[in-house]
């Protein structure tokens, strides 16, 4: 994930939205983004004068913080596994091409 697409799950491109509207979800996103939903909710919550969150608050926004890093992580790994085979296949072209170019002697 990345820190624009949380803006714009908060605030679609789709629909007009005034500029403290987009600054509020800019400042949300970021908070999300680099403390996970658990934490930033939470003190956000008793920013707004609620002091206590139920269990049940805590282990949702808690599984749908280790659910985002699973994601990222399956996604990164899968990003990386795509990139080692794109170059494996190039190498191997590569190969295959200078196998025919190549002979002994010939750049001497």
């Amino acid at each position: 994930e990345s820190y624009h697409s949380y803006i714009w799950s908060l605030c679609p491109k789709t629909q007009f939205h005034s500029a403290k509207y987009v600054h509020d979800a800019a400042s949300l996103a970021a908070i999300l983004y680099n403390d996970g939903y658990q934490l930033s909710i939470t003190k956000l919550l008793r920013q707004c004068g609620v002091l206590s969150t139920t269990p049940a608050c805590v282990r949702m926004l808690k599984l749908t913080d280790n659910q985002r890093v699973k994601e990222h992580k399956f996604k990164t790994k899968a990003t990386q596994q795509k990139k080692r085979h794109r170059q494996i296949l190039t190498e191997q072209r590569l190969n295959q091409q200078e196998k025919y170019n190549y002979a002994s002697g010939a750049f001497d």
